[in-house]
């Protein structure tokens, strides 16, 4: 889960992007996008797609981040 809160935030920073920036063009809350970042949360599919879009990189760059098998 660690992994995944961090390939988020850096795929929002790398963007720059703030976190009201990424939970408007989302669909998300910004406290569900925090606790995400935090690692308090896993996202489904469908929010880690939203985010994904929403910061302009390929799914699979955040997904990949939560898999043990792509390390």
């Amino acid at each position: 889960m660690a992994a995944v809160a961090l390939a988020v935030a850096q795929a929002r920073r790398s963007a720059g992007m703030t976190v009201e920036e990424v939970a408007a063009a989302s669909g998300l809350t910004r406290r569900a996008l925090t606790f995400i970042e935090g690692g308090h949360r896993l996202p489904t599919l469908p929010s880690l797609y939203a985010i994904a879009h929403a910061v302009g990189v390929p799914l699979g760059q955040l997904a990949e981040a939560g898999d043990p098998l792509s390390r």
